[in-house]
Order: structure tokens, then sequence, then C-alpha cells
């Protein structure tokens, strides 16, 4: 009944599809599993008239049993965490004597804030120079409503991880305030305006490596800043697990979230020419669980302090 595949491999132990790609992405609690166990169970028992033999049950304290699924699953204080150490970093007042250092520094910080904020929104795939979606929104004409992207990263042949993705208000509001960051970004490194100018045409998500030079941003670059934040190694794709087990724990469709992440084996796709797949409402659907997140871990767009 819950539509999601994971939950069904789980309970049955199909073991052939430990590799699945949901798999790799999907944590249930064991509370969870036992809801839908019992569920299962029970229309099954009237289905075939065989009576029920109830046993009792007793599972481990979730805090030495956090669920079955993948091993690597953030916490919401985890990601709160790790945003307010972002945003503190962010809200520190600019010295009278700041130097070019401390503005290379707070451009790094804001870039990666911004793009774990569409990362945490849009489910985006660990690339390298994420910057596609920064400008259908900073190019986009909004009169109708809220900008959409077509979001096909890391895809394949079949079009399989092509998505829908719509850039939310809070977000574009994110990605505004980015873009005025690096309008006055090179009032404030003098040494590197020209470049900062080419980098912003070319791949406006960079950052400044120790040696000065400009380069792209890559899930490399974001892991070390994910470290930094948190004093853990976290995949730079993290964000993807989280999302994907938090909105199914919320009680999320899971043709929905599928359809949010991109994950769809053949014949699966909800865009494909006979796909009764609702696109209006699942944007509806979406929107809301996501904001639900956004508000249990802080996620909120922010201004650059030296932007004017």
């Amino acid at each position: 009944k819950t539509g999601d595949q994971s939950l069904a491999w789980i309970l049955t132990a199909d073991a052939r599809k430990a590799n699945q790609t949901r798999m790799f992405y999907t944590r249930h609690n064991v509370d969870r599993l036992l809801s839908a166990y019992l569920r299962a169970a029970k229309d099954l028992s009237k289905a075939t008239k065989i009576t029920l033999v109830w046993t009792p049950n007793q599972t481990s304290h979730t805090t030495i049993s956090p669920g079955v699924g993948t091993r690597f699953i953030t916490s919401i204080s985890e990601v709160r965490n790790l945003i307010e150490s972002l945003r503190e970093d962010l809200a520190e007042e600019i010295p009278n004597d700041a130097d070019e250092a401390f503005f290379r520094w707070y451009h790094n910080t804001f870039v990666i804030y911004t793009h774990l904020h569409q990362s945490l929104d849009t489910s985006l795939r660990a690339i390298s120079a994420p910057n596609d979606l920064f400008r259908i929104a900073t190019k986009s004409v909004l009169d109708y409503g809220i900008a959409c992207a077509c979001l096909s990263d890391k895809d394949t042949a079949y079009s399989s991880k092509s998505r829908l993705v719509p850039i939310r208000k809070l977000l574009q509001k994110q990605f505004e305030s980015y873009d005025k960051h690096l309008d006055c970004l090179g009032v404030h490194i003098k040494s590197a305006r020209l470049d900062i100018e080419n980098a912003r045409n070319i791949s406006p998500f960079f950052f400044f490596d120790t040696d000065r030079t400009i380069k792209d941003l890559t899930p490399t670059v974001f892991e070390m800043a994910l470290k930094r934040h948190t004093g853990q190694d976290m995949p730079a794709n993290f964000h993807r697990g989280f999302l994907r087990s938090q909105l199914l724990g919320r009680g999320c469709p899971a043709e929905v979230v599928d359809a949010h992440l991109g994950h769809a084996n053949f014949g699966e796709s909800p865009f494909t020419r006979l796909s009764t797949f609702d696109y209006g409402l699942h944007l509806d659907q979406i929107a809301r669980a996501l904001q639900e997140i956004h508000d249990d871990i802080g996620l909120r767009p922010i201004e650059s302090r030296i932007a004017f």
C-alpha cells in the first residue's frame, strides 16, 4: 500500500535487490517496518482466512538500532547543526581591517551554503560546477509563478534520472542573494576582479583555493567543507539519502519521492508518453513535504553581509 519498493524488498529479505539505487538512499526505522509488516499480514489473513498467531516482540531502542537500509543517513539534528554552523560563520561582523583573505573565506562559505540550500531543496546530484539551476533562476521571467527546470544530472541513455524540479520561492531568494553577492565580490577582492567576472560568466558556483586561484565547486570541495563544519566525513550526496528517508518517513507517497529524486527503473519514468503521473499534484505535494523538513532543520535564505 505504501508504494515503496525498498520497504517490500527489506521485509521480504529480497537479496536480489540489494544493489538497487533506492536501497542506497533509504533507511527505514524499526517501527515503520513493523507497522508495514503487520498491515500486510492482516490483509493476507483476511484474504486467506488464516488466523494470525500473535507473539510478543521486542525491538532494539532506536539509538541502538536506528533502522534498516543504507548505513549512512544523516539525522535532522545533524543537518540542523551543519546549517547553524554555516549561518554562524556568515553572520560574523566584517572587521574594519578585513583583507582580501577574509572576503575569499566569506565567499567560500557563502557558496557552500547556497549549494547546500539548492541540494536540500531540489535533490541535485553530486556534480562538479552545479550552476544550471542558478542560471535558470536568475534568467527566468517569474510573472506567472515559480520557475521550473528540467534537471538531468548524471543521466543515462534512457533519461531515467531526469525530472522536473521547481525552483521554489525561498530557493529563488537565496539565488538572488548569491547574485547580489557576486555583484559586490570584485569590489572587495580587487586583485581578482577580472577573474571573478570571468568565473561568474562561465561557472558562477566557484571557490578560492588556498593558492588564491579560482576553481569550480566540486563534490570533493563540498565534502571538505562539510567535514570542517561537522567534524565527520560526509559524502557530497548525503542530502539525497536524507531527503528520501525523511520524505518517506513523513508519509510522502513513494512515487512522489522517486519523481523528485529521479529514481526510475525501465518503464517507471513519470514523464514517458503513456504515463499518468500528475505533475501538478506532485509539485504541490513535494513542496509541502519539503517545507516541513526545511522548517525542522532551519533552512532558509540568507543575505550576504558583503553585498550592498
